[in-house]
């Protein structure tokens, strides 16, 4: 009797000094953050999620919000992961972060949740607002390092990345360029010119019903192959491919085919679509890797998927789910998500996609918050997923982190929302 393979100790990245929690936070979030207000929320010893907004725009006649309002939108974000307490940081110049951070202790007190304590980075320095002593905490702030600590490189062993910026991130699913946009041009006109064509003929509801059994076939052996050799087919495949996405049951083929085993290389998959499909056409495919990410708990990723999907189509129905979950911090339920595959439609049951459809469960995730959807302002970017780690509160003397859920789930050779308000009643 063959006996089960050995599961190798997950490492422990231990966190022993405000210093270290500001090494490992560009590692959980996926890229260095700046000109950001970060909050990072705590159950117990245990980091349990953490959020990154954009600094607000300087006050001026159409600030719409105050700081203190965008501090309660984060507080109640932190509080409702199970939070108990938190860490806020502002990393920017202290005109810019002061306003909030000077605000912080006292509205994420109102959601009930204590602030260990609140940080501002400039530069290479940091220093604490709640921190009186000067031997630790000195006027001119402390000194201290990402790259060469210990935290950083035991990050990096295990697998987690720091991309420079959020920009760097955007990059990962930024179009193709060049030649290869070109020929994902061509290939696309004539891909388009295909649809139309065979749409135009005398039974149009027959031949729907033709390319929707066509485009499901055609995704499952491109995920499928995908996920032996990590290769896409070539451009009049991927072009062609595109066009069938538009049909909602084309595309929701991708969940039917989720293997959680294989989340890490399906990501990777639709990192690749959402880059080789051209921009205007992008919206299915960019919706559905924001998905992925957010079930594996890699909101940065999402959020700039989401980002590119709302950019092609800013009513696609969703891209503003998955973006109103994003800004509601609701964690993706496999148990849930799971269970959709009973309820896949049947072939017949075909519709020419706007992002509409009835069987996907964010809805029932969202149901808590009946309110209409909003597009949030800034964008933020969230990191779940870190249920196993471990925090002493003790003056930040013994902080683990179990990198095994913390892990930074990046893209193969590559490393790793904005909402619409929604229109009558239609599903996703």
């Amino acid at each position: 009797m063959s006996s089960s393979p050995t599961v190798p100790p997950r490492p422990l990245i231990r966190l022993r000094s405000p210093a270290d929690l500001l090494a490992i936070l560009p590692y959980l979030l996926g890229f260095h953050p700046t000109d950001s207000l970060v909050a990072v929320g705590f159950a117990g010893p245990t980091l349990i999620f953490l959020t990154r907004i954009d600094l607000p725009e300087p006050a001026s006649a159409e600030s719409t919000e105050s700081p203190q309002e965008l501090l309660s939108h984060v507080a109640d974000l932190i509080r409702r992961q199970g939070a108990d307490h938190a860490v806020v940081i502002g990393y920017g110049e202290l005109d810019a972060v002061d306003p909030l951070l000077c605000s912080a202790s006292d509205v994420f007190a109102r959601y009930g949740l204590p602030v260990g304590d609140v940080l501002r980075v400039t530069g290479a320095r940091y220093w604490s607002y709640l921190c009186a002593d000067t031997a630790c905490c000195p006027p001119e702030g402390v000194p201290f390092e990402v790259e060469s600590s210990a935290v950083a490189a035991t990050a990096t062993v295990a697998g987690l990345v720091a991309l420079p910026n959020r920009q760097a991130l955007e990059s990962v699913v930024a179009p193709v360029t060049g030649e290869a946009r070109a020929a994902m041009r061509r290939a696309t006109r004539r891909a388009v010119i295909r649809l139309d064509a065979r749409l135009s003929g005398p039974d149009p509801e027959t031949t729907r019903r033709a390319l929707v059994a066509e485009g499901r076939r055609l995704l499952s052996e491109v995920i499928n192959q995908y996920r032996e050799d990590g290769q896409l087919p070539g451009d009049q495949t991927v072009a062609w491919l595109s066009v069938l996405l538009f049909f909602t049951e084309v595309r929701d083929e991708a969940w039917y085919q989720l293997d959680p085993a294989m989340l890490e290389t399906d990501i990777a998959l639709w990192t690749d679509l959402t880059r080789r499909i051209q921009p205007h056409l992008v919206a299915p495919a960019a919706s559905v890797l924001g998905y992925l990410a957010w079930r594996a708990g890699r909101g940065s990723l999402a959020s700039v998927a989401i980002q590119r999907a709302l950019q092609a189509d800013p009513e696609y129905q969703l891209a503003l789910l998955i973006s109103n979950a994003l800004r509601y911090g609701i964690q993706a339920d496999p148990a849930v998500l799971d269970a959709w595959d009973e309820t896949r439609p049947a072939p017949h049951e075909v519709r020419i996609d706007d992002g509409s459809s009835t069987q996907l469960p964010l809805k029932s995730a969202l149901s808590p918050f009946p309110e209409p959807l909003a597009r949030p302002d800034p964008i933020a970017d969230q990191r779940t997923g870190l249920d196993d780690a471990s925090v002493d509160w003790d003056g930040f003397s013994n902080t683990d982190v179990n990198t095994d859920t913390a892990r930074a789930r990046i893209p193969r050779q590559r490393t790793d929302g904005d909402t619409h308000e929604s229109k009558g009643s239609a599903g996703i």
